[in-house]
């Protein structure tokens, strides 16, 4: 008797209950997901962006200390007219006659390889034709901030990380929409979840 009385007020979880949970856990983790994966892809979307800049600016840097050469982003004797300094750093002289014959010899010799695993050759360069590369969505070009910093801008970049950039190399209260035209990071104001351009700047 006492067996069966013990047996009677024991209770599991009912059929019902566990299908409710297990569809309780799908929607918390169908909400919950696509914000995590996005808060990670941002942060290395965002590093990416960051090291390829970086990089960039340090092969200048690098050319300007080892060849010479200018680190004037057009019209630079360093390469073939009509060619400019990304050029130069991306595709060195993987395409030949991007580097002028006055500069080709200490090219070959500097220890500079070129970047072009780095980014995406959206249109090839060739000797007096300028290339177009991208990372991620975003178009590169480089910029002249004056004889001792480059800025190394992206067009079309989500608002989100440039937010992730900002907040790592400024620090402080981020407003997108209000553009930044001063400081190593450098935006137009937001416009439909994204900025037109943004410039990483970097001591040469």
């Amino acid at each position: 008797m006492i067996q069966k009385h013990r047996r009677r007020n024991q209770k599991g979880f009912t059929l019902v209950e566990v299908l409710i949970t297990i569809i309780l856990i799908g929607v918390i983790a169908a909400i919950v997901y696509p914000l995590i994966n996005n808060f990670v892809s941002s942060k290395a979307n965002a590093q990416e962006m960051m090291s390829v800049a970086q990089n960039i600016v340090r092969s200048a840097s690098m050319m300007n200390q080892t060849m010479r050469a200018p680190t004037t982003v057009t019209s630079n004797p360093l390469t073939a007219s009509g060619n400019n300094l990304l050029d130069a750093v991306i595709m060195g002289d993987k395409v030949t006659g991007i580097i002028s014959s006055t500069y080709a010899p200490r090219y070959a010799t500097s220890g500079i390889r070129p970047m072009s695993d780095a980014v995406t050759t959206i249109t090839q360069p060739s000797a007096g034709t300028p290339g177009v590369y991208r990372v991620g969505d975003s178009t590169i070009s480089l910029t002249n901030i004056s004889s001792r910093q480059m800025g190394v801008q992206f067009t079309n970049v989500p608002t989100e990380l440039v937010q992730e950039i900002f907040l790592s190399r400024e620090g402080g209260t981020f407003n997108g929409a209000t553009a930044r035209t001063t400081g190593v990071v450098r935006y137009t104001a937001v416009s439909g979840g994204t900025h037109s351009t943004v410039t990483l700047v970097y001591d040469l």
